[in-house]
């Protein structure tokens, strides 16, 4: 038999979370006229829905293979498989666990078996978009994989498949004794007699993940350290956030370890960045993340922000499944029944185990911070007493976003969606459009991930589980604009007549940032004062420290965001020790 893995306890304790700054009042009039397209010319029409494509996914197996070296690929039939399940813990494990669970020939298990050290699987995965048979089909998995099997030789299985030949009207033992399990390429439906249950591995990145790293380098950034050792491992498929630190190092030492715990290495003595490093070794790609929850690394043409809507029940829209698709804002929107959502603060009986305060000791100088953060406490609240012998400020602004992460986790359950909107690099929003529950409303960072494939007809249907860490809350005109992106009752009240709107546009925005200039921006020098305001009267809470370069690539109004998201909670350069609150 293959190896059974417990999936229920794999999603237990899975969470961490980080508190994500305010977004800054946004030029409601100008996101209007963008949306709406309303710049001097009449008309109320919602915009956001009507372009709106909505995308019903089935998948679909195109390929199940088995490889033996030396031998004819034998084709499996996919209509045999079962079940399906993919599980991706992107907080606690490193790799996806991908379990089949399927009928095959009980010879051609023996085969598996006999050949388990060199055997490989092929498995390919592909989505459909029902609603539109003609659009093609894009690929979710497509490699080939190995069998982790603890199983000998199964001698008895010859007895098994010569009772069911026989049965079925073959002529027994007489013909398939002498026959050996690999000499047999071909099977038919008829042979799919007995259920197993199958592990698939990628190999490539098992030997890479073990991979001994032990170098130093000199005279270097740590991103071109990260890229060093990425290459020499193997890893050409990437997505890595830009790194928050790029100070020059006279020497950067790695000593001695695999490959999979140099991420925490470098954050945890270089520091790498400011709320903390997300590494996962998936079908797609290596992510390195920061786990900010902004979208700041992604494929050209891929959309950047996935948006989930609870309707109230008496909305049509809370029964709608799938993904819908919204071209001209480059984003996903889908909906879910409230029933299918879940929330969780975790802080409360972390509160009471550990506590949510955590006090750092620098053993190099024996200075001590306090760092607390937002979750609930009972009375003064517990401290834990953690030694820093790094004694970067990048380590008390990761432990603030682990506490902060324990205060609102949610999950949710999806039919029929497209597994690419729910990938981890992406920025995802939570909107209730009950107002009871607005409190939850805010982004989000995905931090697990377990789709079930189940049979319909000749393909699979999906039901998807997502756990997500709170990030930060909505603002009043966030709000408004989710109303019209997502509600289909909403009516925007047409704004008076006005010339066209002096928005910047894109290029433009992109060009104040590239070049690093702001006039907003403050020193990160600054002492952190509660009550500074903007031109516009709005209270500032953040500061940006020159660390945070811009990137012309990136849209108009992400590269302010990623300045602010980036450095709601870093330690200010002030005298230490303070408290960060």
């Amino acid at each position: 038999m293959g190896i059974k893995l417990d999936t229920g306890n794999l999603l237990r304790n899975i969470f961490s979370s980080v508190k994500r700054p305010n977004i800054p009042k946004l030029d409601v009039n100008g996101l209007l006229d963008k949306a709406f397209k309303m710049g001097g010319s009449a008309g109320g029409n919602n915009q956001f829905r009507s372009n709106m494509q909505n995308h019903r996914y089935r998948y679909r197996v195109d390929a199940w293979q088995v490889l033996i070296p030396g031998q004819e690929p034998i084709d499996m039939v996919p209509s045999a498989i079962q079940n399906i399940f993919l599980t991706q813990l992107y907080d606690e494990a490193i790799h996806p666990i991908l379990e089949i669970k399927t009928l095959l020939p009980p010879r051609l298990h023996e085969a598996i078996v006999n050949h388990k050290n060199d055997v490989n699987i092929r498995f390919r995965l592909v989505a459909v978009d029902i609603n539109n048979q003609n659009s093609g089909y894009h690929d979710i998995i497509n490699d080939t994989f190995i069998v982790l099997i603890d199983d000998e030789a199964p001698f008895q299985e010859s007895k098994l498949y010569d009772k069911t030949n026989e049965a079925q009207g073959g002529k027994g033992s007489g013909t398939s004794s002498g026959i050996k399990a690999e000499d047999k390429h071909w099977y038919n439906v008829s042979d799919y007699t007995e259920s197993y249950e199958i592990s698939l591995w990628r190999e490539r990145d098992l030997i890479a993940m073990r991979k001994t790293i032990n170098e130093i380098y000199n005279d270097c950034t740590l991103s071109s350290a990260l890229g060093h050792i990425l290459g020499n491992a193997g890893i050409d498929k990437m997505l890595i956030s830009p790194l928050n630190n790029d100070k020059q190092y006279p020497q950067v030492i790695i000593p001695p370890m695999n490959l999979m715990n140099v991420f925490e290495y470098l954050q945890q003595t270089y520091g790498t960045y400011y709320f903390g490093t997300m590494s996962f070794y998936d079908y797609r790609c290596l992510y390195v993340l920061n786990k900010s929850g902004a979208c700041d690394c992604y494929e050209q043409g891929e959309y950047r922000k996935t948006i989930i809507t609870a309707i109230d029940n008496s909305n049509s829209s809370s029964k709608a499944t799938g993904t819908f698709e919204s071209p001209d804002e480059q984003e996903y929107v889908m909906y879910v029944d409230p029933e299918n959502i879940s929330v969780q603060t975790p802080s409360t009986t972390q509160d009471l185990i550990a506590g949510n305060n955590v006090t750092i000791v620098d053993s190099g100088n024996n200075e001590t911070t306090e760092v607390s953060g937002a979750g609930k406490q009972r009375g003064m609240g517990n401290s834990t007493i953690v030694s820093d012998k790094f004694g970067n400020d990048f380590n008390k602004s990761v432990m603030l976003s682990e506490i902060n992460e324990r205060n609102l986790h949610l999950s949710c359950y999806l039919l029929d969606h497209d597994l690419f909107a729910m990938t981890p690099n992406k920025e995802f929003v939570v909107y209730f459009t009950d107002k009871e529950k607005a409190k939850y409303n805010g982004y989000y960072r995905l931090t697990s991930a377990v789709a079930a494939f189940t049979k319909a007809g000749g393909m699979f249907n999906c039901a998807g589980q997502y756990d997500f860490a709170f990030k930060s809350g909505l603002g009043s005109d966030e709000v408004q604009l989710l109303d019209a992106k997502v509600n289909p009752n909403i009516q925007i009240e047409q704004p008076k007549a006005k010339g066209p709107s002096n928005t910047p546009t894109p290029k433009e925005t992109n060009d104040i940032y590239a070049d690093g200039v702001h006039s907003d921006l403050k020193k990160a020098s600054d002492v952190p004062n509660p009550h500074d305001t903007d031109k516009h009267g709005n209270i500032q809470d953040n500061k940006y420290p020159d660390t945070f370069k811009k990137k012309s690539g990136d849209s108009e109004a992400r590269n302010e965001y990623n300045q602010k998201v980036q450095d709601a909670h870093t330690p200010s350069k002030g005298p230490r020790p303070r408290s960060l609150k």
